[in-house]
């Protein structure tokens, strides 16, 4: 890490100074052995180069990784290497005016030499300074460390790398961490030596005490200990994702006492009756183990239990024996993100775990990333995942064990064929087995259903479990107590509820909740048992009796929060759906100022009681305030299509879930853009609140209900959370007041960072919103203001309407620019437009006249797409007359102005002359044919009304008894033709001119 680099400027200085202390108080015995062998030149010749190596270590350049903005230690820091470096320069001429005059042989010689140079004077002098510099570089090291209040950018990075080790759960020691403090405190002990209670005895006294002798070493091993941790951090976060623990977190934990009999030595004296044991197979077994159950079974409890459990690890310790044991697990969810459901996330979260316990794994797991700095932080591809395992495979396998837990493998979304694949390649080595659960769907009992000693059916083992927790939660309640002891049926009421459960839990859970709520009516045993038996015995049958006992008054707001939970894979959180309640567009409305009293802690928890009721207990708020379905198997039946319209019949015409994320997400953004919020938050939140936006809004136009009513407030939104630290130039003729470099023309450049070390990656310009929303998909966005104008923001955050088409030429930096303008037009956006905006250069211009004139300044900068961009228009309609800045030769405008080359100069050159040529023959013919032409073709001719609408029959002219319904001229076809030869190589073009061709009778 560059930062820490600083560190080894440090140890450079602290080995200068010892060296230059024994050198000048003459006890180099360093040189001891040379004694008799070697002259006294050849003696100081050996301490020259020594100290000319210290010296050149004490370069500026060796503090590289100190920025612009140093603070006053580090600041210090470089001036003593200076000053170091200074006094090593003064020795050196002295050792080499002794080489000179040395004649004796040996060191003794070369001291006596030494000493003859120097005087009294001089060497006292020399150890005064000497001592002051370690007592300087004492003080900076201590602040530069973080000791004395001074934040430094190492101690910072130490700080955070330290962070960093304790988040990721990283097992290998911080020996970075472990090193500073060992610096540290020997520092602290050589200031207390050197300090006698007088501040001016402080550089005297330090003259007689040397540094600690591990110091330089010291230093130099945090640089290069925080450095390899550092890139170790990087990978192992790059696999991380925002819900890699999210599902293991969020499955309850096991009732007390059940699951127990997973670690029983033997349940039954008959060994044909017994259950597989999986104690047996943790310890001694390999392949595969199957835990199989029916939905709701507590197929994940048992699972977490096991996975956690330490009578778990100290089995496969027994297995594992002197070998290197790594154990990792991967919950999946089919509510949840793709990675929480998909292959790679089932990869991705197994490799994670395992380079956390060993980070020295990953230079030879993961050779191309650790090798290429760019590459740390990139998102991991399917390829190399798979590579990655490939080469842990490869490693020696005689020295290490690998166990792997995942629950959920029929949640997965994909080929269940393709991830038993997988499974079966991890457990086809000795030194790998897996533990897995799931459904017991045909594609698994195919697979793993003879595995006869490594499978169980959790439903058939859970009697006493359900009986277990049937007694201690129904006992919590202080009615049942007493109707335990005063009325007989009570047992019998347990059993009745133990035989309806066909050993599935969840369904255990509900019943058992809906009892707890009789019991608070005092309800008699006899009343329960008729609930009871009320209480549909199927899973799916008992979520629709939920359904259809909601209050009719819930209704709406019920289904409303189940289709939001159903289309948010992400969080989802009480502040996300606190407004479900709300019109429709209420991030428009919102008052920022009610948020002091909504976000309350009284205020969240009735929001949160309020959605409860309406829910039914099918939804549920997780330890994190994260609104969550009950069990996966919610989801699924809320997703079938009777349901599913139940619900938006019930949510009301005018509700779409996504419309509501996407005003969610932008008064999330909005809080962010308001203080305290936008010092507490981070950018990366902003930016996922952004893309949450986005994605809905897409999905939206797939769906083919677009809504661009939040664009203009998203884009007030955006700006004000950027508008502090932005200084923007764009290149607007005469306009400009600074010519933009040449490799930044038309893009914002920053004066300093909004956030300090991170950049928004689509800061506030102009067209930023077109260029996000095209890049995410929301096409419609710039076609759906044609006619009406589209509302952008200026760099100083006035409001002003644009034509889409201009703002996409002239503002949109993305690849996806040329492709917009493309729909735009044929959409039927005009390029001969005026532009009205007040103040704008190319004011009254149209905007392909404004277009061309931009074009001029970024001479040095061409955009790739801009021949496409000018062909398109000029077969939309632009005015083939307005030939650029260099009106006499259009092609050599292209070619010098514009630097699009020459080929394609002559073919745009040549399609513009055809059609003024095209232009000037309809001029001739517009009289009778006029409302055969398309307006995009009669648009390159001088019309007095261009809004009026010549396609009207009833504006047609009548037709002279000599004319026919045919087009006029031969040499018009011919015209048509040539266009369409000279723009041929652009399949573009061709299908533009395919739109465009006129009709012929």
């Amino acid at each position: 890490m560059e930062v820490l680099a600083v560190l080894g400027l440090a140890s450079n200085i602290v080995q200068f100074l010892d060296f230059s202390g024994r050198l000048v108080s003459s006890t180099l015995e360093l040189y001891e052995a040379t004694e008799g062998a070697l002259s006294s030149n050849s003696v100081l010749e050996e301490i020259s180069t020594d100290l000319k190596e210290l010296c050149d270590g004490l370069l500026p350049s060796g503090a590289s990784g100190i920025g612009p903005t140093r603070t006053k230690s580090e600041a210090a820091l470089l001036s003593l290497s200076q000053s170091c470096r200074a006094m090593g320069q003064k020795f050196l001429l002295v050792l080499e005016d002794l080489k000179v005059k040395g004649k004796g042989k040996g060191w003794q010689s070369a001291r006596q030499a030494l000493r003859t140079a120097w005087k009294a004077k001089e060497i006292q002098r020399y150890e005064r300074q000497l001592g002051e510099y370690r007592s300087q570089i004492a003080v900076h090291l201590l602040a530069i460390l973080g000791l004395a209040g001074d934040i430094t950018s190492i101690a910072k990075t130490l700080d955070q790398l330290k962070d960093d080790h304790h988040r990721l759960g990283i097992s290998a020691t911080n020996e970075a961490a472990e090193l500073r403090q060992a610096v540290i405190s020997s520092l602290e002990r050589f200031m207390s030596r050197c300090h006698t209670g007088n501040t001016a005895d402080l550089t005297q006294t330090c003259a007689s005490t040397q540094l600690p002798s591990d110091l330089a070493c010291w230093l130099s091993r945090i640089s290069s200990a925080g450095a390899l941790l550092s890139k170790q951090v990087s990978i192992i976060d790059s696999l991380s994702f925002p819900q890699i623990l999210q599902r293991e977190e969020n499955i309850k934990e096991a009732h007390p006492t059940t699951f127990d009999w997973l670690f029983e030595s033997a349940c039954s004296t008959d060994d044909l009756e017994r259950p597989p044991r999986v104690l047996d197979w943790l310890r001694t077994g390999s392949d595969v183990f199957w835990i199989n159950g029916r939905a709701g079974s507590g197929k994940s409890t048992l699972m977490k239990f096991l996975y956690n459990h330490p009578k778990t690890t100290a089995a496969l310790k027994e297995w594992s024996g002197s070998r290197r044991l790594f154990v990792a697990s991967f919950f999946s969810w089919n509510a949840g993100t793709m990675m929480q459901k998909s292959q790679q996330g089932l990869l991705q979260t197994l490799l994670y775990h395992i380079l956390r316990q060993d980070p020295v794994l990953i230079p030879s797991v993961c050779p191309s990333r650790w090798n290429q700095i760019s590459l740390l932080q990139n998102a991991w591809s399917h390829a190399e995942v798979l590579t990655s395992f490939t080469k842990l495979k490869e490693q020696d396998m005689g020295s290490v064990r690998f166990c792997f837990f995942i629950d959920g493998l029929d949640e997965f979304d994909g080929d269940h064929l393709d991830i038993i694949q997988t499974i079966n390649a991890f457990a086809s080595s000795d030194a790998i087995k897996v533990c897995f659960s799931s459904r017991p769907w045909a594609v698994f009992e195919s697979a793993y259903g003879t595995n006869h000693g490594m499978m169980i059916r959790v439903q058939d083992l859970t009697r006493g479990d359900i009986t277990r927790f049937v007694k201690d939660r129904l006992a919590e309640g202080t009615q049942f107590l007493r109707l335990k002891h005063t009325d007989p049926a009570y047992e019998s009421l347990v059993h009745e509820i133990l035989g309806r459960s066909n050993g599935v839990f969840l369904w255990v859970y509900l019943v058992v909740r809906s009892l707890r709520r009789g019991m608070t009516n005092y309800d008699t045993v006899s009343e329960l048992q008729t609930r009871l038996r009320e209480l549909p015995v199927e899973l799916e049958e008992y979520f629709q009796h939920m359904l259809d006992s909601t209050e009719k008054v819930y209704h709406q707001h019920a289904a409303r929060l189940y289709l939001i939970r159903l289309v948010v894979d992400a969080k989802l959180d009480i502040s996300d759906v606190s407004m479900f309640a709300e019109d429709i567009d209420f991030a428009l409305r919102y008052d920022l100022t009610s948020d002091s009293q909504r976000l309350l802690p009284t205020s969240i928890e009735a929001t949160k009681r309020r959605i409860l009721v309406r829910c039914q207990d099918l939804l549920e708020f997780d330890r994190d305030s994260e609104l969550q379905f009950l069990h996966r198997t919610v989801k699924s039946f809320l997703e079938t299509r009777d349901v599913r319209n139940l619900l938006d019949r019930r949510a009301g015409p005018d509700f779409n879930p996504h419309h509501f994320m996407c005003n969610s997400m932008l008064l999330r953004m909005r809080r962010m853009a308001e203080p305290p919020e936008k010092a507490l938050m981070t950018l990366r939140d902003f930016e996922a609140a952004m893309a949450s936006f986005f994605s809905h809004a897409h999905i939206m136009e797939i769906e083919d209900q677009p809504n661009y009513r939040l664009f203009p407030l998203l884009d007030k939104t955006v700006w004000k959370y950027f508008r502090k630290p932005l200084i923007v130039f764009f290149n607007h003729g005469n306009n400009s007041r600074i010519r933009d470099p040449p490799n930044t023309l038309g893009r914002p450049k920053f004066l300093d960072d909004p956030l300090g070390s991170q950049k928004f990656r689509g800061m506030h310009y102009e067209g930023w919103l077109a260029d996000k929303a095209a890049r995410s998909g929301v096409e419609g966005y710039l076609p759906y203001s044609i006619g009406t104008g589209l509302q952008v923001l200026s760099l100083d955050g006035n409001p002003m309407i644009k034509p889409p088409l201009e703002v996409a030429l002239r503002s949109m930096v993305s690849d996806e620019r040329s492709r917009i303008i493309g729909r735009l037009l044929d959409a039927g956006a005009d390029p001969n437009e005026k532009i009205l905006s007040a103040g704008d250069y190319h004011r009254n211009s149209s905007i392909w006249q404004a277009y061309i004139g931009a074009l001029a300044w970024t001479t040095r900068s061409p955009r790739k797409d801009n021949a496409t961009i000018i062909e398109m228009l000029l077969m939309k309609g632009a005015d083939p007359s307005i030939g650029g800045p260099i009106q006499s030769s259009f092609s050599q405008s292209l070619r010098i102005e514009f630097g699009i080359s020459d080929e394609e100069a002559a073919k745009l050159d040549a399609l513009r002359r055809s059609l003024l040529s095209m232009r000037s023959e309809q001029q001739q013919a517009i009289g009778d044919w006029g409302s055969e032409i398309p307006l995009h073709v009669r648009g390159y001719l001088p019309i007095d009304n261009p809004s009026s609408n010549m396609s009207n029959t009833s504006k047609r002219p009548a037709k002279r008894a000599h004319e026919s319904d045919a087009m006029p001229g031969e040499e018009t076809r011919r015209v048509m033709r040539k266009v369409e030869y000279d723009s041929n190589s652009r399949p573009e073009t061709r299908a533009v001119i395919s739109s465009t061709r006129i009709r012929v009778g």
